[in-house]
C-alpha cells in the first residue's frame, strides 16, 4: 500500500510540473565549460518558476533566464529574457563536457540582499521579459538578470570561473561584493576540508 501512495505522489508531481529540488524564485545555477575550449568555465543563472501562472509564460516553461537566439522577436537578437524549459538546459552535448547543476542563492544572508516575495519577482520578470537590452557577458549578463530578478540588484560574480575577474557591478556595491566573495570563496574552502577529511577517514 505504501508504495502504491509512493507512486501516486510521484505522477501527481510529475503531472503538474513541480520539482521537488526548487522553489519558486530560487536561482539556478550551471557551471559549464565552453564546447570550444574545455579549460574556459563559466556560470549560466536561471530563475526557477515552476508553473506559476505568469503572463506570457507558456505550459511546461519553468524557468526565466537571459538565454539566446530569441528568433520570435523581430529584429532578431542574440539574446533576451524568456520562459525556458529546465529540462532543455539539462543537456551536457550542447554546452559542452561539463553541466553542473544547482540551487544557488549565493547572496541569501547577506546584507542589502533580501529575496522578493513571490509578488515583486513577478513584477521584476514583467519589467524585463523581452526587454533585457543588449546582452554583454561583463556588465549585462545572465546572472545579473537573476540576481536582480530575486534580489533586486544586479549582481555578477561568476565565482571560481573564466569570467571571475572581469564582470562588472555597480561601483557602489563592489566594497560588499568583495566581501562576499571572499566569505563565499572562504565557505567553499571549507567544504572542500571537510570533504576531503571524511574521504581520508
Amino acid at each position: 500500500m505504501r508504495n502504491m501512495v509512493l507512486v501516486a505522489v510521484i505522477l501527481l508531481l510529475a503531472a503538474t510540473g513541480i520539482n521537488s529540488e526548487y522553489s519558486f524564485g530560487d536561482i539556478i545555477s550551471f557551471e559549464r565549460s565552453c564546447p570550444c575550449m574545455s579549460t574556459l568555465t563559466y556560470k549560466h543563472f536561471a530563475i526557477y518558476v515552476g508553473n506559476k501562472e505568469i503572463d506570457g509564460k507558456e505550459s511546461g516553461k519553468d524557468i526565466y533566464q537571459r538565454t539566446g537566439p530569441v528568433f520570435a522577436i523581430n529584429p532578431l537578437q542574440l539574446s533576451d529574457c524568456i520562459f525556458s524549459k529546465l529540462e532543455d538546459e539539462r543537456q551536457p552535448s550542447i554546452f559542452g563536457a561539463k553541466n553542473v547543476e544547482k540551487k544557488d542563492n549565493y547572496l541569501d544572508g547577506f546584507e542589502m540582499f533580501t529575496a522578493g516575495p513571490e509578488d515583486k519577482i513577478i513584477e521584476r520578470i514583467q519589467e524585463t521579459k523581452g526587454n533585457c537590452n543588449t546582452y554583454n557577458p561583463i556588465s549585462n549578463n545572465c546572472e545579473h538578470l537573476a540576481t536582480y530578478i530575486r534580489y533586486g540588484v544586479r549582481v555578477s560574480l561568476q565565482l571560481n570561473t573564466s569570467g571571475e575577474n572581469l564582470c562588472k557591478n555597480n561601483p557602489l556595491i563592489c566594497p560588499i561584493l568583495t566581501d562576499i566573495k571572499a566569505a563565499l570563496q572562504n565557505e567553499a574552502q571549507c567544504h572542500k576540508c571537510v570533504q576531503s577529511s571524511k574521504f581520508e577517514g
